[in-house]
């Protein structure tokens, strides 16, 4: 007899093969952040091979393995040669050239002289996986692949990919590709992201000896080569797979009260999403209490939250196996039929659900009241760091819409210089064709047309159901 857990896996994976789909969203993204990598390492003025992106990871199983690791596991999911795979490197390869075109425009690539330092042509030296990024929790930083990268912790940054952009030596400098030059190149590299390790921790670092005996030709050249490595920096790459509109950050409650700079914002959303969570659990059967030291009872969110989930189960695959029949109703020309759930597991996950938007709609209009009488300044300075959080190091948006077959790439001075067309900003809950639901958009007029229409929205959701973590969803409808 086959159990439940099996029945359910068994009818999602029927659903989703007769959606012609074997990657998910999230598979799809990290398949393409890989490719990217690939791709722009391979690109003619970068030079460096067809290989992966360099890592910072561990070697195991699942997406903290080593870039190969990740995409061959990928690649054997969704099938070798399968379209998706084939469309997915497609887009990559078309986008590394707007990337390179982006970095020459903003003066990155080809650059000859830093600080009046003159030194060969800037290049990509190096391109790095970075999307375990930096955090910070209970106020400690957490190191992740971009302070690795860069010695410095940068929890703003969504870098997906890291270049490193530095004078690269090339074939005629000094008369010959001097091997010193190269280890020279090598040793400031890594002495530049020793060095920026050391300044983030409030260490001393001391810079490698030259090798070689002073006044020697190599001494020289090694010595060259390891100052244009000290002219190293980085631009992070977001890397965005998706249809219109983009996705840009699925902000928590803390990052929402910074953007929005209203203190005290992430307190009134976590007591919000507290008080639902119990409600929901206690409805519907899936509350667990834990006794605290002094013998009261606390409610215990996780547990309840992994009860809810086998309703989930049900929910989804109920709602799997009706997508999948009303696919083959349209493709034999019969109406398709709204989804009811049937099983009372269906029924309580479905009730959960809905109660759980009347509560989003509660924390969207928290952050809308947060947002309203906002100056002009603060609404362009809200969107902008939402969509491009100010970080360290620059950062561009690499997108390819699989839909459109078409790939874009935009920096921050893009969006800064988009916000500048629209004035009369104004935050609301809901649209103007729809009063509250889970939405926030700010309105602007444009200045040339005069026409008024949501240049920006934040969607309200949960991470993983009706109960458990939430998050806001950052889009810009004009930007494809």
């Amino acid at each position: 007899m086959i159990r439940f857990k099996e029945f359910v896996q068994f009818i999602t994976e029927m659903a989703a093969k007769r959606e012609g789909a074997t990657l998910s969203n999230f598979d799809s993204g990290v398949m393409y952040e890989l490719t990217l990598g690939q791709a722009l390492n391979n690109h003619p003025e970068v030079g460096r091979g067809n290989k992966l992106p360099r890592h910072w990871r561990s070697f195991n199983e699942d997406y903290a393995g080593t870039p190969a690791q990740v995409h061959g596991k990928l690649v054997k999911k969704a099938g070798r040669g399968s379209n998706e795979t084939r469309q997915i490197r497609d887009l990559a390869i078309k986008n590394t050239s707007n990337i390179i075109d982006s970095l020459k425009e903003s003066g990155h690539l080809g650059k000859t002289e830093t600080n009046g330092v003159k030194h060969p042509p800037t290049k990509i030296t190096n391109v790095f996986w970075t999307s375990n990024r930096d955090q910070v929790k209970e106020q400690k930083p957490i190191e992740g692949d971009h302070q690795r990268t860069t010695g410095h912790h940068d929890p703003n940054s969504k870098a997906d990919l890291m270049v490193t952009i530095a004078p690269r030596h090339e074939e005629g400098h000094h008369g010959e590709h001097h091997p010193h030059y190269v280890d020279g190149h090598g040793a400031g590299v890594r002495a530049l992201v020793a060095s920026r390790r050391a300044e983030s921790e409030g260490k001393p670092f001391t810079p490698p000896t030259n090798p070689h005996p002073r006044g020697s030709k190599q001494h020289r050249v090694w010595a060259e080569g390891y100052s244009h490595g000290q002219l190293a920096r980085h631009v992070g790459i977001s890397a965005k797979l998706a249809n219109n509109p983009i996705n840009y950050e699925n902000a928590g409650y803390d990052s929402m009260e910074q953007k929005t700079k209203s203190k005290g914002l992430a307190k009134i959303l976590n007591d919000e999403m507290r008080a639902s969570d119990e409600k929901i659990a206690k409805k519907h059967g899936y509350a667990v209490y834990k006794t605290k030291k002094d013998g009261t009872k606390e409610f215990n969110a996780a547990a309840s939250s992994e009860n809810f989930k086998q309703d989930r189960a049900v929910y989804e695959a109920e709602e799997a196996a009706h997508n999948a029949a009303n696919k083959q109703r349209k493709a034999n020309k019969q109406p398709t039929l709204p989804f009811v759930p049937k099983s009372a597991a269906a029924k309580r996950a479905h009730n959960a659900y809905q109660m759980a938007n009347a509560s989003l709609r509660t924390g969207i209009r928290n952050v809308a009241n947060a947002l309203r009488g906002s100056s002009q300044d603060h609404l362009r300075s809200f969107i902008l760091n939402a969509v491009v959080p100010r970080t360290r190091n620059p950062t561009i948006i690499a997108h390819s819409n699989r839909k459109t077959n078409k790939s874009a790439v935009h920096s921050e001075e893009y969006y800064r210089n988009h916000l500048e067309e629209y004035d009369n900003l104004e935050a609301q809950h809901g649209s103007d064709e729809e009063e509250g639901g889970t939405n926030l958009y700010i309105y602007g007029t444009h200045k040339k047309t005069g026409e008024r229409k949501p240049i920006f929205t934040l969607n309200h959701k949960t991470n993983s159901g009706a109960m458990g973590p939430r998050q806001f969803g950052v889009r810009m409808p004009q930007i494809k």
